[in-house]
Protein backbone atom coordinates (compact mmCIF):
# COMPACT_ATOMS: atom_id res chain seq x y z
CA UNK A 1 0.00 0.00 0.00
CA UNK A 2 1.15 3.60 -0.52
CA UNK A 3 1.40 6.22 2.24
CA UNK A 4 -2.20 7.40 1.78
CA UNK A 5 -3.56 3.86 2.05
CA UNK A 6 -1.53 3.37 5.23
CA UNK A 7 -2.95 6.58 6.73
CA UNK A 8 -6.48 5.57 5.73
CA UNK A 9 -6.03 2.22 7.47
CA UNK A 10 -4.66 3.98 10.56
CA UNK A 11 -7.66 6.32 10.50
CA UNK A 12 -10.05 3.36 10.34
CA UNK A 13 -8.29 1.90 13.39
CA UNK A 14 -8.47 5.20 15.29
CA UNK A 15 -4.67 5.41 15.39
CA UNK A 16 -4.16 8.96 14.04
CA UNK A 17 -3.69 12.13 16.07
CA UNK A 18 -6.23 14.96 15.96
CA UNK A 19 -4.54 16.89 13.15
CA UNK A 20 -4.02 13.85 10.93
CA UNK A 21 -7.60 12.72 11.59
CA UNK A 22 -8.92 16.10 10.46
CA UNK A 23 -6.88 15.88 7.25
CA UNK A 24 -8.27 12.42 6.43
CA UNK A 25 -11.84 13.44 7.20
CA UNK A 26 -11.49 16.40 4.82
CA UNK A 27 -10.28 13.99 2.14
CA UNK A 28 -13.13 11.54 2.78
CA UNK A 29 -15.68 14.28 2.15
CA UNK A 30 -14.69 14.42 -1.52
CA UNK A 31 -12.93 11.13 -2.32
CA UNK A 32 -15.15 8.08 -2.88
CA UNK A 33 -12.18 5.75 -3.28
CA UNK A 34 -10.79 6.80 0.10
CA UNK A 35 -14.20 6.25 1.73
CA UNK A 36 -14.35 2.78 0.19
CA UNK A 37 -10.90 1.86 1.53
CA UNK A 38 -11.81 2.98 5.07
CA UNK A 39 -15.12 1.10 4.99
CA UNK A 40 -13.45 -2.04 3.62
CA UNK A 41 -10.72 -1.93 6.26
CA UNK A 42 -13.33 -1.67 9.01
CA UNK A 43 -15.37 -4.54 7.59
CA UNK A 44 -12.48 -6.96 7.14
CA UNK A 45 -11.03 -6.06 10.53
CA UNK A 46 -14.38 -6.92 12.06
CA UNK A 47 -14.42 -10.23 10.19
CA UNK A 48 -10.90 -11.02 11.34
CA UNK A 49 -11.73 -10.34 14.97
CA UNK A 50 -14.83 -12.48 14.70
CA UNK A 51 -12.93 -15.36 13.12
CA UNK A 52 -9.96 -15.42 15.50
CA UNK A 53 -9.98 -15.72 19.24
CA UNK A 54 -8.58 -12.66 21.03
CA UNK A 55 -5.67 -14.59 22.47
CA UNK A 56 -4.32 -15.19 18.96
CA UNK A 57 -3.47 -11.49 18.72
CA UNK A 58 -1.52 -11.40 21.97
CA UNK A 59 2.15 -12.25 22.11
CA UNK A 60 2.21 -13.93 18.69
CA UNK A 61 5.75 -14.97 17.79
CA UNK A 62 7.07 -16.92 14.86
CA UNK A 63 7.69 -20.54 15.78
CA UNK A 64 11.29 -21.85 15.62
CA UNK A 65 12.15 -23.52 12.28
CA UNK A 66 12.09 -27.03 13.79
CA UNK A 67 8.57 -26.66 15.19
CA UNK A 68 5.24 -26.62 13.43
CA UNK A 69 2.87 -23.75 14.10
CA UNK A 70 -0.20 -24.67 16.15
CA UNK A 71 -3.29 -25.27 13.96
CA UNK A 72 -5.33 -22.41 15.46
CA UNK A 73 -2.46 -19.97 15.09
CA UNK A 74 -1.85 -21.14 11.53
CA UNK A 75 -5.49 -20.37 10.78
CA UNK A 76 -5.07 -16.87 12.23
CA UNK A 77 -2.11 -16.15 9.98
CA UNK A 78 -3.98 -17.48 6.94
CA UNK A 79 -6.97 -15.25 7.65
CA UNK A 80 -4.71 -12.26 8.22
CA UNK A 81 -3.01 -12.88 4.86
CA UNK A 82 -6.38 -13.08 3.12
CA UNK A 83 -7.48 -9.82 4.74
CA UNK A 84 -4.27 -8.11 3.65
CA UNK A 85 -4.88 -9.23 0.06
CA UNK A 86 -8.47 -8.02 0.14
CA UNK A 87 -7.48 -4.56 1.45
CA UNK A 88 -4.71 -4.30 -1.15
CA UNK A 89 -7.18 -5.21 -3.87
CA UNK A 90 -9.59 -2.47 -2.89
CA UNK A 91 -6.71 0.02 -2.69
CA UNK A 92 -5.70 -0.87 -6.25
CA UNK A 93 -9.27 -0.34 -7.47
CA UNK A 94 -10.09 -3.91 -8.49
CA UNK A 95 -13.72 -4.22 -9.49
CA UNK A 96 -13.96 -7.88 -8.50
CA UNK A 97 -12.13 -10.29 -6.20
CA UNK A 98 -9.08 -11.82 -7.87
CA UNK A 99 -6.72 -14.65 -7.08
CA UNK A 100 -3.15 -13.80 -5.96
CA UNK A 101 -1.63 -14.74 -9.35
CA UNK A 102 -4.04 -12.39 -11.12
CA UNK A 103 -3.47 -9.61 -8.60
CA UNK A 104 0.31 -9.75 -9.02
CA UNK A 105 0.05 -9.76 -12.80
CA UNK A 106 -2.43 -6.86 -12.97
CA UNK A 107 -0.24 -4.77 -10.66
CA UNK A 108 2.76 -5.43 -12.92
CA UNK A 109 0.78 -4.59 -16.06
CA UNK A 110 -0.08 -1.15 -14.67
CA UNK A 111 3.46 -0.51 -13.45
CA UNK A 112 5.18 -1.51 -16.69
CA UNK A 113 2.77 0.24 -19.01
CA UNK A 114 2.99 3.51 -17.16
CA UNK A 115 6.49 3.53 -18.71
CA UNK A 116 6.16 1.49 -21.92
CA UNK A 117 3.26 3.45 -23.39
CA UNK A 118 5.54 6.50 -23.70
CA UNK A 119 8.29 4.61 -25.58
CA UNK A 120 6.78 5.45 -28.96
CA UNK A 121 10.14 5.37 -30.79
CA UNK A 122 11.16 2.01 -29.29
CA UNK A 123 7.73 0.63 -28.55
CA UNK A 124 8.32 -2.96 -29.66
CA UNK A 125 11.10 -5.52 -30.06
CA UNK A 126 9.51 -7.21 -33.09
CA UNK A 127 7.32 -5.28 -35.53
CA UNK A 128 3.95 -6.16 -37.04
CA UNK A 129 5.78 -7.34 -40.17
CA UNK A 130 7.38 -10.10 -38.06
CA UNK A 131 4.16 -11.81 -36.98
CA UNK A 132 5.49 -15.32 -37.64
CA UNK A 133 8.57 -14.62 -35.54
CA UNK A 134 6.41 -13.15 -32.78
CA UNK A 135 4.34 -16.31 -32.72
CA UNK A 136 7.33 -18.67 -32.69
CA UNK A 137 9.30 -16.66 -30.10
CA UNK A 138 6.56 -15.70 -27.64
CA UNK A 139 4.41 -18.72 -28.41
CA UNK A 140 7.21 -21.01 -27.26
CA UNK A 141 7.69 -18.98 -24.09
CA UNK A 142 3.98 -19.08 -23.19
CA UNK A 143 3.05 -22.48 -24.66
CA UNK A 144 0.26 -21.08 -26.86
CA UNK A 145 -0.36 -19.54 -30.24
CA UNK A 146 0.25 -15.79 -30.22
CA UNK A 147 -2.07 -14.33 -32.84
CA UNK A 148 -2.66 -10.58 -32.47
CA UNK A 149 -6.41 -9.90 -32.67
CA UNK A 150 -7.74 -7.55 -35.33
CA UNK A 151 -8.83 -4.44 -33.44
CA UNK A 152 -9.15 -2.09 -36.40
CA UNK A 153 -12.85 -1.64 -35.61
CA UNK A 154 -11.72 0.03 -32.38
CA UNK A 155 -9.26 2.28 -34.22
CA UNK A 156 -6.26 0.20 -33.07
CA UNK A 157 -3.43 -0.86 -35.38
CA UNK A 158 -1.09 -3.70 -34.44
CA UNK A 159 2.48 -2.37 -34.14
CA UNK A 160 4.41 -5.36 -32.80
CA UNK A 161 5.40 -7.08 -29.59
CA UNK A 162 7.89 -7.23 -26.78
CA UNK A 163 8.48 -9.49 -23.77
CA UNK A 164 8.89 -8.72 -20.09
CA UNK A 165 8.78 -10.71 -16.85
CA UNK A 166 6.07 -10.82 -14.18
CA UNK A 167 6.74 -12.86 -11.04
CA UNK A 168 9.33 -14.93 -12.88
CA UNK A 169 7.01 -15.66 -15.83
CA UNK A 170 7.40 -14.32 -19.40
CA UNK A 171 4.72 -11.90 -20.57
CA UNK A 172 3.84 -11.43 -24.24
CA UNK A 173 3.02 -7.77 -24.80
CA UNK A 174 1.15 -6.94 -28.01
CA UNK A 175 1.09 -3.21 -28.78
CA UNK A 176 -1.47 -1.29 -30.82
CA UNK A 177 -1.14 2.32 -31.94
CA UNK A 178 -4.09 4.60 -32.55
CA UNK A 179 -4.67 7.81 -34.45
CA UNK A 180 -5.18 9.79 -31.27
CA UNK A 181 -3.74 8.90 -27.88
CA UNK A 182 -1.00 6.70 -26.49
CA UNK A 183 -0.69 3.02 -27.50
CA UNK A 184 -2.91 0.30 -26.08
CA UNK A 185 -1.57 -3.17 -25.27
CA UNK A 186 -2.72 -6.72 -24.68
CA UNK A 187 -0.58 -8.62 -22.18
CA UNK A 188 -0.59 -12.41 -21.90
CA UNK A 189 0.91 -14.56 -19.14
CA UNK A 190 0.70 -18.28 -18.38
CA UNK A 191 -0.54 -19.43 -14.97
CA UNK A 192 -0.62 -22.72 -13.10
CA UNK A 193 -4.38 -22.68 -12.54
CA UNK A 194 -7.02 -23.16 -15.19
CA UNK A 195 -9.80 -20.63 -15.61
CA UNK A 196 -12.86 -21.17 -13.46
CA UNK A 197 -16.01 -22.17 -15.37
CA UNK A 198 -18.03 -19.14 -16.39
CA UNK A 199 -15.31 -16.64 -15.47
CA UNK A 200 -15.80 -13.35 -17.30
CA UNK A 201 -14.03 -10.07 -17.90
CA UNK A 202 -12.95 -8.03 -14.87
CA UNK A 203 -11.72 -4.45 -14.74
CA UNK A 204 -9.22 -2.47 -12.69
CA UNK A 205 -7.77 1.03 -12.75
CA UNK A 206 -4.34 2.10 -11.53
CA UNK A 207 -1.94 4.99 -12.23
CA UNK A 208 -4.38 6.50 -14.73
CA UNK A 209 -4.49 3.29 -16.76
CA UNK A 210 -7.64 1.25 -17.32
CA UNK A 211 -7.37 -2.53 -17.53
CA UNK A 212 -9.84 -5.22 -18.57
CA UNK A 213 -8.69 -8.79 -18.08
CA UNK A 214 -9.89 -12.38 -18.35
CA UNK A 215 -8.54 -15.91 -18.18
CA UNK A 216 -8.69 -18.54 -20.89
CA UNK A 217 -7.36 -21.98 -19.99
CA UNK A 218 -4.04 -21.41 -18.25
CA UNK A 219 -3.48 -17.90 -19.58
CA UNK A 220 -4.49 -14.47 -18.31
CA UNK A 221 -4.97 -11.69 -20.87
CA UNK A 222 -5.16 -8.01 -19.99
CA UNK A 223 -6.01 -4.97 -22.11
CA UNK A 224 -4.30 -1.84 -20.77
CA UNK A 225 -4.15 1.80 -21.82
CA UNK A 226 -5.45 5.30 -21.28
CA UNK A 227 -9.04 4.21 -21.84
CA UNK A 228 -12.33 4.45 -20.03
CA UNK A 229 -13.84 1.29 -18.59
CA UNK A 230 -16.32 0.81 -21.42
CA UNK A 231 -13.58 1.10 -24.07
CA UNK A 232 -11.29 -1.35 -22.26
CA UNK A 233 -14.11 -3.86 -21.80
CA UNK A 234 -15.16 -3.60 -25.46
CA UNK A 235 -11.58 -4.22 -26.65
CA UNK A 236 -11.27 -7.14 -24.22
CA UNK A 237 -14.53 -8.68 -25.47
CA UNK A 238 -13.46 -8.36 -29.11
CA UNK A 239 -10.05 -9.87 -28.32
CA UNK A 240 -11.60 -12.68 -26.33
CA UNK A 241 -13.98 -13.59 -29.14
CA UNK A 242 -11.10 -13.86 -31.59
CA UNK A 243 -8.93 -16.02 -29.36
CA UNK A 244 -11.87 -18.29 -28.59
CA UNK A 245 -11.79 -17.77 -24.80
Amino acid sequence: MDDLDTRLSAYADGALDIEATADIEALLASDARARRIVQTHREVTSLLRAACAAELYEGVRLAPPARRMAPRRTRAYAIAASVALLITGYAAGWSTAVRPAEASFIDDVAEYHAVYQHETKRLVELTAAQTDEINSWLGEKLDRQIVPPDLSADGLHFAGARMWISNGRPVADLFYTRDSGLPVAICIVQTEEKAKPGSGISTARSDGLQMAYWQSGRHIMAVVGELNEAEARRIAERSRQQEGG
